[in-house]
């Protein structure tokens, strides 16, 4: 993508930035529609949610920094793999699927975290066809839907399962290496500080997500301090964040306890 700018436009850095805002643009666009069809909310508070993904401020980095262009581009082939999979029919052809896969391999190679589509593909798929699901439980005994169910997961995951192994090939074998500079957590001794500051950092950024008032462009050495001990006030959100996190899956699975069939997006609105 950016070879293509650059043959396009040469090194006019204006020009670099219009095609992210452009692919901003799209994404926001996809986004409104998964919160259409997928989520289920109304068209207001659909159009509500594009408003806020387009101008939240933590999309600030990916959007005006040109190298944060594959994570806009991660974004966008992951929201029409869930689209194609999810957001035409009840039961997606396998067309549809094999094309989901091909979109979430996409999403991969722009950013390592898109392959989490792949789970969320078949998260979701469980949900809506949960109540199939517990019929074949309780009745021991196939039926069509369910069936059909099968195929569409054993696809997926053991597509993901290719993808993770020539993405590992890739590497030779090995994962990723970061230096201390890179991730100081990781490179700590203690494993209780560690496990500590991990959690802050998975709670801190949920944060962010309600309340984007510290943003920073490079997230490396001491920009967070590490969490050393109990009384360190920043776990009392981390305890916040892991509680509410609890309670949406407990929610989550009394719906599929009862079957609920209505969306779970829709519970907020």
């Amino acid at each position: 993508m950016l070879s293509l700018n650059y043959l396009t436009f040469g090194l006019r850095s204006v020009w670099f930035h219009a095609t992210n805002v452009a692919l901003h643009a799209a994404a926001t666009v996809l986004f409104t529609r998964v919160c259409l069809t997928i989520a289920g909310l109304r068209q207001n508070f659909a159009i509500l949610a594009g408003v806020l993904f387009a101008v939240h401020p933590i999309h600030t980095e990916a959007v005006t920094g040109i190298v944060g262009r594959a994570d806009v581009l991660a974004c966008i082939f992951f929201l029409i793999s869930l689209l194609v999979y999810h957001g035409r029919s009840h039961q997606p052809d396998m067309n549809s699927i094999w094309l989901s896969i091909v979109l979430g391999g996409l999403s991969m190679l722009a950013k390592e975290t898109g392959i989490t589509v792949f789970l969320l593909n078949v998260a979701y798929d469980t949900y809506r066809n949960w109540p199939a699901l517990k019929r074949t439980m309780q009745d021991m005994r196939w039926s069509e839907e369910t069936h059909q169910f099968g195929r569409r997961v054993s696809r997926v995951l053991l597509s993901m399962g290719v993808l993770l192994a020539v993405r590992l090939a890739l590497l030779q074998g090995s994962l990723p290496r970061f230096s201390q500079q890179d991730n100081p957590t990781a490179f700590h001794p203690n494993l209780y500080v560690r496990l500590l500051t991990f959690c802050y950092l998975a709670a801190f950024n949920w944060w962010l997500l309600l309340c984007p008032s510290t943003l920073s462009h490079d997230w490396q050495m001491g920009s967070i301090p590490l969490v050393t001990t109990l009384s360190d006030p920043r776990n009392l959100l981390t305890f916040i964040a892991f509680g509410a996190a609890l309670l949406f899956v407990f929610r989550g699975l009394m719906d599929f306890l009862y079957a609920k069939r209505y969306r779970m997006a829709g519970k907020l609105c």
